[in-house]
């Protein structure tokens, strides 16, 4: 793991809207801890890794070093559409999934 992982924190924490704090209590940590680990200064143990990928409700492997399957891009680009419908016409969601997905 190296800033991938920091990458896929930040990223699972904003798509279900969870704040760093909210994290920490979550994993009895301090909220400098995650920050640290958000900003790639530091990596988890295996037992806290663990406890981090229960409390974003993903598996220990989303942080493995590996490019995004293309149904997780998908699900990427359906929760930033869901967070900013109000903003978006149904037209313009469907232009933007059809731009992304053969990207």
């Amino acid at each position: 793991m190296n800033n991938s992982f920091s990458e896929k924190l930040s990223l699972r924490l904003k798509q279900i809207g969870m704040t760093q704090r909210d994290l920490a209590k979550e994993i009895q940590m301090t909220e400098a801890t995650v920050s640290r680990y958000i900003s790639g200064e530091r990596l988890p143990s295996v037992e806290t890794l663990k406890k981090i990928a229960d409390a974003l409700e993903v598996d220990v492997s989303y942080f493995k070093e590996q490019p995004n399957s293309k149904v997780e891009d998908i699900a990427t680009i359906h929760s930033l559409i869901a967070r900013n419908e109000k903003e978006l016409t149904p037209e313009e969601k469907l232009s933007i999934i059809r731009m992304l997905s053969k990207s």
